[in-house]
């Protein structure tokens, strides 16, 4: 829906470094528009190298690296203060340290949080169904949190509607978050939403990202 949101020009990022990025990232500024209320930030999509092994380990590390001192930057710099970096990051958030793609992103909690790490460890909300594993996250850093506040995050398990899915669609099942727009004044009223109000589609990303925002409920304040 155009109309509640807009993305900017696509920009592909590290195209050189095909150690750490065999597949680029693209940034994507969105904004977002709801009961009056905007929200803008930049989604950076990812898909980080795949499979075990010390050097993919170390690929997946690398990239990490990469990716947290370019925000980090782009945020010093004023360019933007709200992002996230969404899709396969092809590693678990709560291994080990040793085994860790993201301990360079996990010794930051103050500018960085993964919205999917209350999931992991819990074999149900698994991104990955083949080896039961939670690889799809969402990362932001700490402006974009306190805009997610009370929101909630899960993976979306589909092949229990649509037996099918792992076939025809994607081994891999999408992760979303809800971010609450006026949500406390929605709830005071009685009312709650039935369906994620934000949500990215599909992860992993192919060629094209489709965001979405539920607008069955009334919501009221800051998206």
């Amino acid at each position: 829906n155009n109309e509640t949101v807009s993305v900017g020009e696509l920009t592909v990022l590290f195209a050189n470094d095909e150690f750490a990025f065999p597949r680029p990232p693209i940034e994507i500024p969105v904004t977002m528009i709801e009961s009056g209320d905007t929200l803008s930030f930049r989604l950076i999509v990812i898909h980080l190298k795949a499979s075990g092994g010390d050097e993919n380990l170390q690929r997946r590390r690398a990239a990490c690296v990469a990716l947290k001192d370019y925000v980090d930057q782009q945020v010093a710099e004023g360019v933007e203060s709200k992002w996230m970096i969404a899709g396969d990051f092809n590693d678990e958030i709560d291994d080990p340290p040793q085994w860790n793609a993201f301990n360079y992103i996990l010794d930051d909690p103050q500018n960085w949080i993964f919205l999917t790490e209350p999931l992991a460890g819990n074999n149900y909300y698994a991104s990955y169904p083949t080896s039961r594993s939670l690889i799809d996250h969402l990362l932001v850093t700490r402006d974009l949190r306190d805009e997610y506040s009370t929101g909630e995050t899960e993976t979306l398990r589909l092949g229990d509607e649509f037996p099918n899915y792992p076939q025809y669609i994607s081994d891999h099942r999408p992760v979303a978050s809800y971010f609450p727009a006026g949500v406390n004044a929605v709830l005071e009223e009685g009312y709650q939403a039935e369906e994620p109000l934000f949500s990215i589609w599909p992860v992993p990303a192919n060629a094209s990202v489709t965001i979405s925002i539920n607008s069955a409920v009334t919501r009221q304040g800051r998206l």
